[in-house]
């Protein structure tokens, strides 16, 4: 990823890396240590298709209230089979991904490290 936001001319003074997690909740722990979001009004989002919403609820726990959340999504490949935001219903790995998110979102919600299912993501 680094190597692709230089070669589209991002200065590296303006790349901050986080290399320490492993889950999505250490990252934005670990993120917030090499980066003030203090400022920051809007965030894009780079994530799994089915998996946006357990990735926004967790950096709305953790961030600044005033940040805006721009997904940009991408499709993912398991064992051959494309999941995206159109075709997740229509396959077995597809309807196990989402509800294996579903039980995340519901389990880290409950166990206070997301935001949970009952607060609502639109301002």
């Amino acid at each position: 990823m680094v190597s692709f936001l230089k070669s589209a001319g991002i200065p590296s003074h303006n790349i901050f890396i986080e290399e320490k997690s492993t889950n999505s909740l250490e990252n934005v722990i670990c993120a917030k240590e090499v980066f003030d979001f203090i400022k920051i009004q809007s965030l894009m989002v780079v994530c799994k298709s089915h998996a946006t919403g357990r990735q926004i609820r967790t950096l709305k726990k953790h961030l600044p209230n005033q940040i805006e959340y721009i997904p940009f999504t991408f499709n993912t490949v398991y064992k051959g089979t494309e999941v995206n935001r159109d075709n997740w219903m229509e396959t077995e790995i597809g309807r196990k991904r989402v509800w294996g998110e579903y039980l995340r979102i519901n389990h880290y919600g409950i166990k206070g490290d997301i935001l949970p299912l009952d607060v609502c993501l639109i301002d």
